[in-house]
């Protein structure tokens, strides 16, 4: 195990606080003080719940369906706001139950998550190492057009099969055996690591899952982690979503998009809040649980 030195923080050595306690501290701060950030997006969520509504009812849809859907969208965003990922695989799950169209249904997916991203990306500004990240989004952005094509023109259920083997196997392994190994990386392997990214994301709107596991190999901790791999989404769905638009892949209305992303905007927003609790221990524990459910949600999909 190789050690790591973290980089001083001044406000923390004039505090006399511990660097990471004095760095946690200002973000919990920064969070509790943009409070009108919560209610800005409340009011958001109302307006654009209502206006669906309005829209559902004058066209005769059935409200159950549509509660279900922003419920599920709900709850995926809060767990995605407390990780940084994982809102394709917790809404996947909840969306198969309600017999969304695949196509539909990944295309919800980038887009909510695409929201969720732009504003985590935002909030963790300060973590984040563009030099890092590149190497990651080359790759990403190299092979994700692979993805979206089968995505279009092929089954992809053995894809879901095999990757959610994979993705559960590791996470239990991992959270039953912790993996204390730091591997060494460089910028070949993270464009590798990044290209297996690209490929998972045009297919099931998940590019996150090899790029967190290498993270956590890596042994960084959940604010290296996050400044990592949450801007590297960002890229991947930003991609996806003008990818799709090209190939003329038919979207989403808008009736159903617009309160699906101001919904999941609302609860990553708290979820945020939950993160900045977390040590890096929780935090990692979360991560491999969720890599775990993922695995549980491709499987479903497959099966």
């Amino acid at each position: 195990m190789h050690a790591r030195e973290q980089p001083g923080d001044p406000m923390a050595a004039a505090s006399g606080d511990p660097p990471a306690k004095a760095s946690a501290a200002a973000r919990r701060r920064a969070w509790h003080g943009d409070t009108r950030l919560g209610w800005l997006f409340g009011g958001v969520a109302l307006i654009a719940v209502g206006w669906a509504g309005y829209q559902r009812w004058l066209g005769a849809s059935a409200w159950p369906e549509e509660l279900a859907l922003l419920a599920v969208v709900a709850f995926a965003g809060f767990v995605s706001g407390v990780a940084g990922f994982a809102f394709s695989a917790i809404a996947a799950g909840g969306f198969a139950h309600l017999r969304l169209d695949p196509i539909q249904a990944v295309e919800v997916m980038a887009l909510c998550s695409l929201a969720i991203q732009s504003y985590g990306v935002v909030a963790m500004r300060r973590e984040i190492r563009w030099r890092c990240v590149l190497p990651f989004a080359a790759g990403g952005l190299a092979t994700l057009p692979v993805g979206v094509y089968w995505l279009t023109h092929m089954s992809v259920w053995v894809f879901n099969l095999l990757l959610g083997v994979f993705l559960l196997a590791y996470g239990l392994q991992a959270l039953l055996r912790p993996i204390r190994r730091h591997w060494r990386g460089n910028a070949l392997t993270d464009v590798a690591v990044g290209a297996l990214g690209g490929i998972t994301g045009g297919l099931a709107a998940f590019p996150s899952a090899f790029v967190t596991i290498w993270c956590t190999l890596r042994g960084w901790d959940k604010d290296r982690s996050r400044g990592v791999y949450q801007p590297y989404i960002l890229v991947m769905q930003l991609a996806a979503v003008a990818w799709m638009r090209a190939e003329s892949v038919p979207f989403v209305d808008a009736d159903v998009a617009v309160p699906c992303v101001a919904v999941a905007l609302l609860a990553a927003h708290f979820g945020l809040g939950v993160f900045h609790r977390l040590g890096n221990l929780q935090f990692a524990r979360l991560v491999y649980a969720l890599l775990a459910v993922s695995g549980i949600a491709l499987l479903a999909r497959a099966l």
